[in-house]
C-alpha cells in the first residue's frame, strides 16, 4: 500500500538540475507499467556515476534528472503468474537493453548499442518508488540486509571484470585504483585464489584495503611502483593489470608494468582522451579488453553477499537519510578521499 505524502500522491526524489546543483524534489508517484514491478525503494548506493553527473563530467547524463542505480527495495505491486510476489525483497539490474542490436543478439546486453542506464540516460532510482521491468528485477534472500544488498550491483561489475580477465589460481593481479570497484575486484580475486595488488595515491583508501584483508597495497606517489612490484612478486612478472581508476597516468602506467604476453582490462572511465604508442602493444603482444557493467553475474553477486564472502562493513563508510543526500554528494565531490561507499536510506 502506498503511503501518501501530506495527502498528495507525491514522493521524495534526489534531482540534479544542472552541474553543481542538486536538490530534494517532490514528484508524482509512478504507476506500474505493463510487465513492470512497482518497488518501494529502501536504500540506494552512491557511486562515481552520481559524482560525475554532479560535477558535470558525465557526457551521457541527461539534465535535469534523478540520480541513482544501486537500488534495493520491496515489491508492492506486480503481475500474477511470475516468480515475484508482493512483499519480496529485490535488487534491480540498472541496464535496459534493446534486445535487437548485434551485442544483444550475442548475449552482450551490457554493451547494447542503445543501452539506457538507470540514473544516467534515464531518470534514476533515488526516489521513494520505482516502476521497473520485471526481467531486470532479482529476488534477494531475507538474510541479506538492505544496506548489504546495495553492494550487489557494483559487485556484479567486479565479477564481470574478473570473468573477462580469465584469471587463474595463484596469479598476481595489479589493480589500479582502490575505490569501491577496485576493492571489490580485489576481494573477488582473493575468492578465486589469485593475489591482488592494489595501487592508489590515496593513503586512506590503501589503509582501508589493508583492513579488508588485502595484503599488498602500493602508493605510487611515495614508492617506486616497478620496484615494489618486483619485491612483492619475488621478481616474477605481472600477467594481469586491471585499470579501475580512470586516471590518465594510471592507464599509461598499466602498459609499463604489464608483462610481455600480459593482459590489461580497462574498467575505469577516463575523463579525457589519451594517446598511447601502439608499438608497445605489438612488442609485448598484449591482450587488451574493456569491461562494462555486467551480463550474467547478478546471481553470483547475490550468492557471494549471502555467504559473507565480501567484506561489506568496511566498504560502506556512511549511511544517510534521503534528506541528507544532496549535502553528502556535494562533500563527496570535493573530498573523495573521505568516502568509499555511501548509502542513502528512505
Amino acid at each position: 500500500m502506498i503511503t501518501l505524502l501530506n495527502g498528495n500522491n507525491l514522493m521524495k526524489a534526489v534531482y540534479i538540475k544542472k552541474p553543481g546543483k542538486i536538490e530534494l524534489e517532490y514528484l508524482a508517484i509512478p504507476s506500474r507499467e505493463k510487465n513492470e514491478v512497482l518497488i518501494k525503494v529502501k536504500e540506494v548506493g552512491i557511486c562515481g556515476t552520481e559524482i560525475a553527473a554532479f560535477n558535470g563530467n558525465s557526457p551521457s547524463f541527461s539534465y535535469p534528472g534523478i540520480i541513482g542505480h544501486e537500488v534495493v527495495g520491496e515489491v508492492i505491486e506486480v503481475e500474477k503468474n511470475n516468480d515475484l510476489r508482493v512483499g519480496d525483497r529485490v535488487v534491480v539490474k540498472p541496464y535496459k537493453y534493446c534486445g535487437s542490436c548485434y551485442p544483444c543478439k550475442i548475449g552482450k546486453t551490457n554493451c547494447c548499442e542503445n543501452l539506457k542506464v538507470l540514473g544516467v540516460q534515464t531518470d534514476g532510482a533515488m526516489k521513494e518508488y520505482l516502476s521497473y521491468p520485471l526481467e531486470l528485477v532479482y529476488k534477494i534472500p531475507s538474510t541479506i540486509s538492505w544496506t548489504h544488498a546495495t553492494i550487489i550491483e557494483p559487485l556484479s561489475i567486479a565479477l564481470h571484470v574478473v570473468n573477462r580477465a580469465k584469471i587463474e589460481d595463484g596469479q598476481y593481479v595489479v589493480i589500479m585504483g582502490a575505490g569501491t570497484i577496485g576493492n571489490l575486484i580485489a576481494q573477488v580475486i582473493i575468492d578465486r585464489g589469485a593475489i591482488p595488488i592494489l595501487v592508489d595515491p590515496l593513503k586512506k583508501r590503501l589503509e582501508l584495503a589493508n583492513k579488508m584483508g588485502i595484503k599488498h597495497v602500493i602508493n605510487p606517489k611515495s614508492n617506486n611502483l616497478s620496484k615494489y612490484l618486483k619485491l612483492i612478486t619475488n621478481y616474477s612478472t605481472v600477467p594481469f593489470v586491471i585499470e579501475a581508476s580512470g586516471a590518465i597516468e594510471a592507464v599509461k602506467e598499466s602498459f609499463n608494468i604489464i608483462s610481455y604476453a600480459g593482459n590489461i582490462i580497462l574498467v575505469g572511465w577516463t575523463k579525457k582522451e589519451l594517446s598511447i604508442n601502439t608499438s608497445i602493444i605489438i612488442k609485448k603482444e598484449l591482450n587488451i579488453r574493456g569491461s562494462r557493467n555486467c551480463t550474467t553475474e547478478f546471481d553470483s553477486a547475490i550468492k557471494l553477499v549471502e555467504k559473507n564472502k565480501i567484506n561489506i562493513e568496511k566498504i560502506i563508510t556512511n549511511i544517510v537519510d534521503v534528506e541528507e543526500a544532496s549535502d553528502i554528494i556535494k562533500d563527496m565531490a570535493g573530498k573523495p578521499e573521505n568516502y568509499m561507499k555511501v548509502v542513502v536510506k528512505f
